[in-house]
């Protein structure tokens, strides 16, 4: 049996980083429906700008949403762990390149007008940043995978809280 040439290996997503991507997004959801409760409180503003972001969001239709969503997860693993964060970590090193990369991730979101968007941004970034970093062994199509079953898996599950937040039902 012939072996594809290696050129090809790398247009084949590695199951181990796709699963560990999925974990760290489902880690991610958890610590949203555990965490949300508790800051929404603390700080009122998180639910008010949380229901104006799914507002927002639910402009376009579901199969519009659906298609755009892995394109847009897609290219922004590409270009800000791909591009922007291996230059970064070349540079200043893995952490403080993690860290700063995150910080321009969640920047641009600023003209979107929410602070929550900004922070969850930066956040995620941390961690989508971080997941990249330490496994940096294989192709960069396989980190890649792992930070989009990442945040495929988070937005997914994060998806029911469009009613502005999580466990918006149980609300008195």
């Amino acid at each position: 049996m012939l072996r594809p040439p290696a050129s090809t290996a790398l247009l084949r997503p590695s199951p181990r980083l796709l699963l560990l991507g999925a974990t760290a997004g489902g880690l991610m959801v958890a610590a949203t429906y555990l965490l949300y409760p508790l800051l929404a409180r603390l700080l009122p503003l998180i639910a008010t700008d949380a229901a104006q972001l799914y507002a927002a969001f639910r402009a376009p239709s579901l199969v519009v949403a659906s298609i755009a969503l892995v394109p847009v997860i897609v290219g922004e693993e590409l270009v800000w762990r791909g591009v922007v964060q291996t230059s970064l970590v070349q540079r200043l090193g893995p952490w403080r390149g993690v860290a700063l990369a995150a910080l321009l991730y969640a920047l641009v979101h600023v003209p979107l007008g929410s602070p929550l968007l900004v922070a969850v941004a930066f956040g995620c970034g941390l961690a989508w940043g971080a997941l990249r970093a330490t496994h940096e062994s294989g192709p960069p199509w396989w980190r890649t995978c792992c930070g989009t079953a990442s945040s495929c898996s988070w937005r997914r599950w994060t998806d029911p809280l469009k009613e502005g937040a999580p466990h918006a039902s149980r609300r008195a």
